[in-house]
């Protein structure tokens, strides 16, 4: 890591020490700071990290005052009171609103450069509150939004469809609460949209993927009821982000935007590319997809079939069965309509 890299964390609860946690294990920072009102808390939770560089790499974890924060590139503020059961998010607002003029001011007058990170709910009204309270201007200052919302949703999908998580496209968005909305002309698995559409031999059926949705709506009561609190979760969103702008991976993100093109005979995917394989393995001495005659990669946009394909393939790879399961479930969705 040629770059110093100096992150900030306001609150050293539940969530705060899961993102600690996480950006910990993902060696994201050069140095993790610390800051809660209860200091010797902080310090516990600051050693308790230290002891673990051996295993996962060399970081420095301390806890420390807002005037420590003046070389942070990003500070997460996850402090405030916890969400009591039952208690919807909107309802945590006026409790902690005033929580947030002071950090706000403090941030202000010692990281006045830092982009901020709100992960305290309800996430999105006190992001808002958080760009009328500070000087620095308002792109500077971001929310975790429906981001928790969207993982819970594709893991839902991906254990209904039983695939990989990750080969799962979908959107959550509005409001990360009870008004949230899924977004369904937009899922898809592996490029194949699901909407009114037979994928992974499960047809698309309105009654179960409402059910699937509405529980990724209300995962947090259902977590809160049997464990008092959610934080393992938002904690890997939170070093996501913190991941996203630290890398600057908004360049990124065209390339990894889902390939929406449906998979034809153009684009069969060849059956070496099914075996039991890593992710990613390529048959030696095979030209690479889309690659044509020539063995040289065809630019993405000039060959959305071979594009799909591959994304469609890792799917299958990643579903459970035997080679001769996946070959000839490939060959019956490979059929044009």
């Amino acid at each position: 890591m040629l770059q110093r890299r100096v992150v900030g964390l306001v609150g050293t609860g539940h969530v705060g020490v899961a993102a600690a946690y996480a950006l910990f294990i993902k060696g994201l920072a050069s140095e993790l700071i610390l800051i809660d009102k209860d200091s010797r808390r902080a310090e516990g939770e600051a050693m308790d990290l230290m002891h673990g560089q051996s295993l996962v790499g060399s970081m420095t974890v301390r806890a420390g005052t807002y005037a420590d924060l003046k070389e942070a590139q990003i500070v997460i503020i996850s402090a405030g009171v916890a969400q009591r059961p039952g208690e919807s998010r909107l309802a945590l607002l006026n409790r902690n609103a005033e929580v947030f003029r002071e950090i706000i001011g403090e941030l202000d007058r010692h990281a006045p450069n830092a982009i901020l990170i709100v992960a305290t709910n309800p996430v999105d009204i006190l992001t808002y509150v958080a760009q009328e309270l500070s000087r620095r201007p308002a792109e500077h200052i971001i929310g975790t939004g429906t981001l928790l919302d969207t993982a819970r949703f594709r893991a839902l999908l991906g254990q209904y469809y039983g695939v990989d998580p990750r080969s799962v496209h979908a959107y959550i968005l509005g409001e990360h609460g009870d008004s949230e909305v899924a977004i369904w002309s937009q899922v898809a698995i592996g490029g194949q949209r699901i909407l009114d559409r037979t994928v992974l031999g499960r047809p698309f059926d309105r009654e179960r993927m409402q059910q699937i949705f509405e529980k990724a709506r209300r995962a947090a009561y259902a977590i809160i009821e049997r464990k008092g609190y959610t934080n393992t979760a938002i904690g890997v969103v939170i070093a996501r982000l913190v991941e996203a702008i630290l890398d600057d991976e908004k360049k990124r993100a065209a390339r990894e935007r889902a390939p929406q093109w449906r998979v034809r005979h153009s684009g069969r995917v060849p059956e070496h590319s099914l075996r039991d394989r890593p992710a990613g393995h390529r048959r030696p001495g095979a030209p690479r997809a889309g690659s044509g005659r020539t063995g040289r990669p065809a630019p993405l946009g000039r060959n959305p079939p071979a594009v799909a394909a591959c994304a469609f393939a890792v799917a299958v790879h990643r579903k459970p069965g035997t080679f001769e399961e996946k070959r000839e479930f490939l060959r019956k969705q490979s059929t044009p309509s």
